[in-house]
Order: C-alpha cells, then sequence, then structure tokens
C-alpha cells in the first residue's frame, strides 16, 4: 500500500511539472502598451433604466406589508 501511495505522489509531481512547463510563457507576457490599453472597451453598469426603477419602487416591496404568521 505505501509503494501505490508513493508511487501515486511521483505521478501527480510528475503531472504538475509538466503541465507548469506546458503552460510557461518564457517572457511573453507583458502589459498591454498605451496603443492597447486605450482599445479596450469598458462598459460602466447599465441596469439604470425605466424597468429598474419600477421594480426598485414597486416589485421589490410588493410583499412588505403582508403580516408573517407566527406559531
Amino acid at each position: 500500500m505505501k509503494e501505490a501511495i508513493a508511487e501515486t505522489k511521483r505521478l501527480n509531481k510528475a503531472k504538475a511539472e509538466a503541465n507548469k512547463l506546458k503552460h510557461q510563457h518564457d517572457g511573453l507576457c507583458q502589459p498591454f502598451t498605451d496603443k492597447e490599453y486605450k482599445q479596450v472597451v469598458t462598459t460602466m453598469k447599465s441596469s439604470y433604466g425605466a424597468k429598474a426603477k419600477k421594480h426598485s419602487f414597486n416589485a421589490l416591496w410588493r410583499y412588505n406589508d403582508v403580516k408573517i404568521e407566527t406559531l
């Protein structure tokens, strides 16, 4: 049983090392340049519309006045 556990640990370490080597970038990953950064489009939260307002004022508080029955 001890041999099987040792073999499993060895195989896991070998698999981890192979995965590490596979996903190494060798210095190819660099941050965006200014030109690239300006091309990235980010949008702000866009749920501030009529539907969101109606939900906040109506549906969200619809059951606020319902009596809660307790024992």
